[in-house]
This record gives structure tokens, sequence and C-alpha cells, in this order.
């Protein structure tokens, strides 16, 4: 079966190959699939090429009545010019010395499919130059050159003369000669001699015609064709037989394409692709099934314009590099049909995903194609970093929360602990809490309640608070207790807490985020409640914002300061000494008894005479740049615990994070002003769009000559949708000019649609614009000499004045 199916396609490859009239094969989506020999001979493409011409697009260059036709699926025919200059424009890879050619081309649709948005089909166009085979009347002796096989016969049938095609179909063995004197209806069964016979005889008036298709034996050569007769002089008639076996097996191997297609989409979970591989440069796609659209986010056009190797794109380079290394060092393996597979991140437009692609070489009509399958993993990556992520910050929170953070057994047994103060130890070190009975180190009463609490947990999932005592010699300890249940576990979790603990971390964490989310107090205000709340927190008598300044920063500037009776106010600066010299290293610092510090007179602390301090680092863009002050001055004195010391750890870090997004915010928002002031500036129409070419801004000049009142009725318009007059070939025009630019530069043009309805033809300079990791985030447009355009002059009307 398979050996059938392959002479089949060796078949079809030759007929389709050495057929004497310019065959090409459109396919559905408007690019070319194939040209055959004499088709590539027209056009000056050597067989090589065909990485070039399938990347053509020509569905755009068909006259209206064509492309209405393959939205019908109807045959067409229409006449037309393929102008070398005009392509080699658009075409830097074009051949050809000039010049243009005059065509005419019947398109029939092969291959009918079902696409995403109702049927489709490939075309096959069969070219003839207009100064080759003239469309004369049956009586002429041009009509005999047309590259069908055409007979002259009597009005009785006999054949009076044959051209060369004829010839060639009907006795390929046998002299022109030959033919004449038989008569035409022995090639036909008698049913279709009987029909012929009746046609012949109701010929109407010359030039009308009858088309239809028989099967024609010529000797042991059978085969269906197409007939057309047609009246000639003198009761004559002409017959012609256009010979079906290359449309009927390209029908069945594009239908064959196409079935494999659907089948493999059953089966494959992911997203399936296919293109063309010439030695180890990866074409662009070919095809794509739904997923792959739904993936990529890209209509099916943009899809085809992209190939493998232009969706490896990462800021740097270096994964890029990395996949294609793995996949030339795996070109044996693919040539040899087997699959490879790697994961890679891919972007298609504005879209990222994570993906394992595999691929698996196969080959096609002669050629070598890879099917592509790619699956998304960037949720699997998500649910992973969100993962970790929750592992670290569960770590984290063990480490700052104070007391004990215990996992237990349904029988009480500790199997993992951790806690970050040893006070709250119970009778002995944490590390022989592991693996041990709880009767080892709680007395019976306490145990026998630990161990019904656990089980009452488990059982019903509901947590469990309660508290207990712990005698140390002479003194007793109280503590409180939380239970709770590890969800699909008979384990739990136990919080151990001192009931003397001032107001628990947790809470006071809860507090501090309800502040810091308060939007609607803004960030100046959203700063001083924090403040404040750390003053009670902590007992204090002044919070402070301090930035480190100098040329080495020796010194400690006051940003901001709580109200306070002390004159430490905004602006004061001192030299940096022993009570901020650990802080300015990144290192939480508190002192109870400032008199303790070894500092010289004029830092902060001497200068302002303050007894305690809790001071954190502000880190901005990874660099220490501030600190976050409480401080105490006589007769008060702040008693700082090591919860204390982790709860201004907290606090620093919220506060640096939102000074570092504000600080971001700015430049962002300083970045876009200077931008739109720019354009607004400019003597030119201008414009600025997002990645998706989605109109942010634009100045008054483009507003004008495009009639828009306002920037309002056109931001987030797609600019092609909106000002061009060919939307497709605009946004065609600009991928191909992108594709080939150097540094973010390049130009481009297309027909702009004006005020007054004009269409106006205008070169745009064009810059990419980055963010600060060099992301492209964007376009800026500046138009070229339109004031010497009459059309877009009439529009600026005198002198412009700018914003």
């Amino acid at each position: 079966m398979e050996n059938g199916k392959a002479d089949k396609e060796d078949k079809f490859r030759h007929v389709f190959e050495e057929s004497a009239a310019p065959l090409v094969i459109l396919q559905s989506n408007g690019y070319i699939y194939e040209m055959n020999r004499a088709a590539r001979a027209l056009f000056s493409f050597s067989p090589d090429d065909r990485p070039l011409y399938s990347s053509v697009y020509i569905k755009p260059g068909l006259p209206r009545g064509a492309r209405k036709a393959m939205e019908r699926l109807d045959p067409f025919y229409f006449e037309g010019v393929v102008d070398f200059d005009k392509l080699r424009s658009a075409l830097p890879f074009a051949p050809g010395t000039g010049g243009a050619v005059e065509l005419k081309v019947r398109m029939t649709p092969v291959n009918q499919h079902n696409g995403n948005d109702g049927p489709l089909a490939d075309y096959l166009l069969e070219l003839t130059p207009k100064g080759g085979d003239a469309a004369a009347g049956p009586d002429g002796a041009d009509f005999m050159l047309n590259h069908d096989a055409v007979l002259l016969c009597s009005g009785d049938g006999v054949i009076m003369r044959v051209n060369a095609a004829a010839a060639r179909l009907l006795a390929p063995q046998q002299e022109e000669d030959q033919l004449k004197g038989k008569s035409v209806y022995s090639f036909f069964d008698a049913d279709a001699a009987a029909e012929l016979k009746e046609a012949a005889l109701r010929l109407p008036a010359p030039k009308s015609l009858i088309e239809r298709e028989f099967t024609v034996s010529a000797g042991k050569n059978t085969f269906p064709a197409q007939v057309m007769l047609a009246p000639a002089a003198g009761g004559a008639f002409a017959l012609s037989l256009r010979n079906m076996t290359a449309r009927r097996q390209l029908d069945t191997l594009l239908k064959e394409r196409s079935e494999r297609l659907a089948s493999l989409e059953k089966v494959i979970d992911g997203a399936l692709l296919e293109c063309d591989v010439k030695e180890s440069l990866f074409q662009n796609f070919a095809a794509a099934n739904a997923k792959a659209l739904g993936l990529t986010g890209l209509t099916r056009k943009a899809v085809m314009s992209m190939s493998l190797t232009d969706a490896l794109t990462d800021k740097d380079g270096k994964e890029r590099k990395k996949v294609l290394a793995f996949l030339a060092g795996k070109a044996k393996q693919l040539r040899e049909g087997e699959t490879v597979s790697f994961e890679a991140r891919l972007r298609f437009g504005d879209r990222e995903v994570f993906a394992s692609v595999r691929i698996t070489a196969y080959d096609f009509a002669g050629r070598q194609r890879a099917l592509i399958i790619v699956r998304d993993n960037s949720k699997e990556r998500i649910l992973e970093s969100e993962l970790d992520y929750k592992l670290k910050e569960l770590a984290g929170i063990k480490n700052a929360l104070p007391g004990l953070y215990l996992k237990a057994g349904r029988d009480g047994v500790i199997q993992e602990y951790k806690t970050a103060d040893l006070r709250y130890n119970i009778a002995v070190f944490p590390g022989d809490f592991v693996g041990k009975n709880p009767l080892d180190y709680l007395d019976k009463q306490t145990v026998e309640q630990y161990l019904e609490a656990v089980s009452e947990v488990i059982r019903t999932g509901v947590p469990f608070h309660g508290s207990f005592s712990v005698k140390y010699g002479v003194e007793t300890r109280f503590y409180e207790a939380a239970i709770s249940q590890i969800k699909g576990e008979d384990n739990v979790i136990v919080m151990v807490n001192l009931v003397d603990n001032r107001k628990g971390l947790e809470n006071k964490i809860k507090d501090l985020y309800a502040i810091s989310a308060n939007r609607g107090g803004g960030f100046v205000n959203n700063m001083d409640d924090i403040l404040e709340y750390g003053k009670k927190i902590f007992s204090a008598d002044a919070g402070l914002i301090l930035h480190f300044s100098g040329v080495d920063r020796e010194k400690i500037l006051v940003k901001y300061a709580t109200r306070n009776d002390y004159q430490i106010n905004k602006g004061l600066e001192t030299p940096v000494d022993a009570c901020y010299a650990e802080v300015r290293e990144g290192k939480i610092f508190s002192v109870e008894d400032a008199k303790t510090l070894p500092c010289k007179e004029g830092c902060l602390h001497t200068l302002k005479g303050i007894t305690s301090m809790l001071s954190a680092p502000l880190i901005i863009g990874g660099r220490v740049e501030g600190a976050i002050t409480f401080l105490s001055l006589p007769p008060n004195q702040m008693l700082i615990t090591e919860e204390d010391r982790n709860f201004m750890g907290f606090i620093g870090g919220l506060m640096g994070m939102a000074l570092e997004l504000r600080s971001a915010k700015k430049a962002v928002d300083a970045g876009l002003s200077t931008l739109k002031k720019l354009i607004s500036s400019l003597d030119t129409p201008a414009f600025i769009t997002d990645t998706s070419f989605r109109i942010k801004n634009a100045n008054v000049l483009m507003l004008q000559i495009c009639g828009a009142h306002d920037i309002v009725d056109v931001e987030d318009k797609n600019i092609f949708a909106r000002f061009a007059s060919d939307e497709v070939k605009a946004q065609t025009d600009f991928n191909s000019a992108y594709k080939i630019c150097k540094g973010g530069l390049f130009d481009t043009d297309f027909d702009l649609v004006l005020a007054d309805s004009k269409v106006q033809n205008i070169i745009w300079h064009v810059v990419e614009i980055k963010d600060s990791r060099g992301r492209v985030r964007g376009f800026l447009f500046v138009s070229e000499g339109v004031r010497d355009m009459p059309a877009v002059r009439n529009l600026l009307g005198g002198p412009q004045s700018h914003v």
C-alpha cells in the first residue's frame, strides 16, 4: 500500500513538473506552494529558490474577482501583468532583469477542505504568456498552438488536423499524420461517443463552447480528460482534450496532506506546525492547526510569515544559540526520521510561552519536511515557580515567627521544628524534640490535653487554640498553642508562643500590609502612617527616613521625619558613625543604651542625645540607599526584642520596595512624557504605537491630516486598520522591512487615507522604543516630505503651531 502511494506521488510529480504549461499551486492561505519547471523558467527561478518564492504572499496581488472566487471556491479566469521592477522593490531577492510579463491565468480549485472559518481550497494556476498562445477562433492556425491537445474534425467526426500535444497524448508511438482519417469517437466508449456526436450536431453559432469531462482510451493508456467542442467553418468542429490525470493526483495528494494533519490533530495534545527544511535551516511554517493559532495568538497569515528560528527570540540570544546548536547536533537523527525534543522559550508577536517542542522530519514530495509539535508548559512553570516561592515564603515565615513552629503526627511526635528565639524552648533544646514522645519533655496532663487536641483537629479539620504552662524550677511560663491540620495528611502544624509577648508578629504584619495597601491616601501619607505605626509598636519618640549622601556615602541626610519636639527635621545632615555604619552595610541595627556606642561628637545620636534606636536598611535597585529609623530620647528608652528586630526587617523591606516602585514609575512616566513632547514638537506628522500597532499618541499634524479631532478618536486603534488603505499590504511591508533592519531603525511606506478620503503614499521613518531592560515596547513613526505633497499640504494649510 505504501509503495502504491509512493508510485502515485512520483507519477504526479513527474506529470506536474514536466508539463509544458507553466503551473503554480497556490495554497488557500495565499502563499505559493509549488511551481513546475515551466513556471520557474517563466519567472527566472531555480529549484533551489523554493524557500524564496514559497514565502511570497500573492493573494493581495490577485484581481478582486479572483479573491472573491477563492472565497466561493469557484474557478476563475483573468488576464494580468507581473511587473518585475515593482516586485523587486518589495522583494530584494526577486529575479529578472526588468520589464513586465503579460499573463492569461486560469484558476481551478483543488483540495477542498474545512478551515477554522469554513470551507477552503487550494488552487491550481495555469499560466499562458499573453504573447505566446493567442486565443484565436477555431479556424485559425493559432488555435492549434494551444498547449491543450486539439483536433480539427469534420462534421461526422473524422480527424482532419491535430496539434503536437494531441499527437503526444493519443498516439505517442505513432506519427502525427497517422491520426488523420480516424474517427475521433473511437477514443471514447459507446455512451460517451453517442453523447459527443449529439453535442456536435447541436453545436450553436461560432465562438460558443461545450465543455464536459470524459474518459479517453488511447491504446493501453486510459485517462480522464476535459473535452471542449467548438464550431468551425464548413460544418466542422474543433475538439480539445485536457488530460486531468495530474490534477486528480494533485487533488489526492493535497487531500491526503490535509487528512494527515486532521488525523494528527485528533491524537496530538498540542499545537501542530509544518515547515520545509533546507539543510539545517527551518523555512517558514507551511501549515498550522487551530491549536497552533490559539497558542500563538496570531492569524494564520501571520504564523505563515514566521519560522521556528524566528520564534527562538530571547533578549540576549543565548537561548536561541543553544537551541540551534542542539538542533544542528541532531541533524543526522532528524534526517533518519527520529524525533528530537527540547524545551525553549518561544515568542509569537507579543506572546511568550515556555514550551516543550518535538520535531520529526519526513520526506514529502521529494523534499524534507518537519512536523513540529509545541506544547505550552508556561502554566506548569508558573505553578512550579509559585510552589518554589511558597516554599521559600513559608521558610521565611518560619524563620521570622516568634516561638516554635512544629510539625507533628497524630501520635504527637515532633517531625520538624523551627525557632528564632531560644526563650521559647520547652524544658529541653529543640533538637531533642524530633522523634521523641511528648512525655519526654512535658508533664502527663499537658500531653493528654495535647494529644486529644491533635486527634480532634485531624478528625474535624477545625483548628484548635488553647494554652498550657510549663514549670522551670520555681518559675512557671505560660504559652499559647494553635494546632491546624495539614490538608490531606494525618499531620498537624503546632504554633507555640509565650503569652507575655506583646502584640504577635503575625498581626503586626497584617496591620502593616493593610496600611501600605491604602491607595486612597497617596504615597506620602502611607509612608507617614507606617512611621506612626512603628512609633506606636516600638514605643519610640520619632520615626525617620534617611538617605546616605556624600561622595563615599559618609553622611546621612534626613529625608523625612515624624512630628517631634527635638528639632529632628527634614534636611538635617550628620556624619555616619558607629550608630549607622552597620545599616549602611545592609544590616538591621539596634541599641537600647546608645551611650555605649563609640561614636564621635556630631553624629545623629550624640547630637540629639538619643537613648535608644532601631534601624533597618532601605534597599533600592539592589543597593543600600538609606535607612528607616525609630528612636527615643530621654527619659524614654525603647526595650528592643528579637521580635522587634524581625518586624523592623519587614518594615524596611516594605518601604524599600515602595520607594523602588515609585522611582521606576517616575522613570517610565518621564520617558513617555519626553516622547510625547518630542512628537508634538516635530514639524511633520508623527505617532507612537505599541508592539501590537495600537496607537498610543499622535501629534496635532497627524490627527489633522487623518481627520481626527482628538487623540481619543484614534487611541488604541490599529494603525494599519485605521489609517492604511490596504491593511494587509501595509502590515506585510512593515514586517518585511522590520525583519531586515539593523539597530532598530528602518523605513516603511503605506498608502494613507487622508481626511478628505484621498489616498497618499507616505514614507515613514520607524524607531524602536525600548524599556530599561532593552525590550521593545513600541514604535515611533515619523513621516517624510509630506509638506511637498499637494494632497497633504491642502489639509495642513499654513504654518502650524504645536502644543
